[in-house]
């Protein structure tokens, strides 16, 4: 499971996707092993899916997270620097 969290991790600082495509994900004590972000977005509803109904689920995912974001809501919906360096990252870090 270690080497799942590190790809998921690098996968998402790169705008991709991630697919969990083994049953063992099927089983809540193997996705807790996974990061808080990733199991948030987890549904039990795209548990097992077929392919097509993957793609579909991905597809819908990646055009809502593709919509721009209001620079004015900064620090209402995306954290400022100051917040991301209290939580213990550092902005530079972050987009690295």
């Amino acid at each position: 499971m270690p080497h799942a969290r590190r790809a998921a991790d690098g996968a998402a600082r790169r705008a991709a996707a991630q697919v969990f495509a083994d049953q063992r994900y099927q089983r809540h004590d193997k996705r807790d092993k996974l990061p808080g972000w990733i199991t948030s977005h987890l549904r039990d509803a795209h548990l097992n899916l077929s392919t097509d109904m993957l793609l579909h689920v991905a597809r819908e995912f990646m055009r809502a997270m593709a919509q721009p974001y209001d620079r004015l809501a900064i620090g209402k919906s995306l954290l400022t620097e100051e917040q991301a360096n209290a939580l213990g990252v550092p902005a530079a870090a972050a987009l690295a």
